[in-house]
C-alpha cells in the first residue's frame, strides 16, 4: 500500500532517459544529487514535492543536446562558468500558446516541463510520470518512468520537451482555449508525491 505525502521541496548520481508511450517516443530526463544534511531526520517527512513548471522550448547546444537545464559548477558544458550550487532553466510561464503546443506529428515539443523532488528517508524503485488534464480530458501523459533505485537522501531534478493533443500520446485529446492542469508524480520506494500546476492555453 502506497503511503501518500503531499508537501514541498526542490531540486536534483545519474542522468536516466526512457522512451515512454507506444505512439510517441519521448525522452524524460533526470538527475539526482546527494541533499546536503549529513543524517536523515526520521520525524521528517520521507518524500516531499518541490517546484513544477511549464517553460520555453530549450534550444540545443552544438553537440545537439537540449541547453536547459544545465547545472552549474563544470558538471554541464554549457553551464561550467556559473558557480556550483544552481541550475539554469527556460522562464516560467503560466499562460501558452494553444496553437503551437497542439502538435501535428508526433516527437513535436511546444515547451519544456520541468520539476523537483526531494528525498529525505525514502529509498528504493524510482518512478516518475507526469499528465496535463483539461476537465476529464487528458492532453499529456508521458506513462511512468522507472529511474532506478535511489538511496536517501537526494533531490531529483526531472525535465521533459512535450507537445500536447493527439499526437503527443495514446488516447490524448486535442487541448482547447482554457486552463491546463499539469500533474507530475514521483514514487520512491513505497512512498507517493504528487502535486499540480496550472498553464493557460490561448
Amino acid at each position: 500500500m502506497k503511503k501518500k505525502v503531499t508537501f514541498v521541496a526542490s531540486a536534483v548520481v545519474m542522468m536516466m532517459t526512457a522512451s515512454i508511450q507506444a505512439q510517441v517516443v519521448k525522452h524524460l530526463h533526470a538527475k539526482i544529487f546527494r541533499l546536503p544534511v549529513t543524517v536523515v531526520d526520521t520525524a521528517a517527512p520521507a518524500l516531499l514535492p518541490g517546484i513544477v513548471a511549464f517553460g520555453t522550448n530549450p534550444p540545443l547546444d552544438a553537440n545537439g543536446n537540449v541547453e536547459w537545464p544545465c547545472f552549474t559548477g563544470g558538471s554541464d558544458m554549457d553551464c561550467s562558468a556559473i558557480p556550483p550550487g544552481g541550475v539554469v532553466v527556460g522562464m516560467p510561464y503560466q499562460f501558452w500558446s494553444l496553437s503551437d503546443c497542439n502538435i501535428s506529428s508526433p516527437g513535436q515539443a511546444c515547451g519544456q516541463i520541468y520539476w523537483s523532488f526531494s528525498s529525505n528517508s525514502a529509498s528504493g524503485d524510482v518512478g516518475v510520470s507526469e499528465t496535463i488534464t483539461q476537465g476529464s480530458n487528458t492532453i499529456y501523459t508521458s506513462g511512468v518512468t522507472d529511474l532506478g533505485p535511489g538511496t536517501a537522501p537526494f533531490v531529483s531534478f526531472v525535465w521533459d520537451e512535450i507537445g500536447m493533443g493527439p499526437n503527443s500520446c495514446s488516447g490524448c485529446v486535442a487541448p482547447v482555449h482554457g486552463p491546463a492542469l499539469i500533474t507530475v508524480v514521483a514514487t520512491v520506494g513505497s512512498f507517493t508525491t504528487k502535486w499540480r500546476a496550472w498553464v493557460y492555453l490561448e
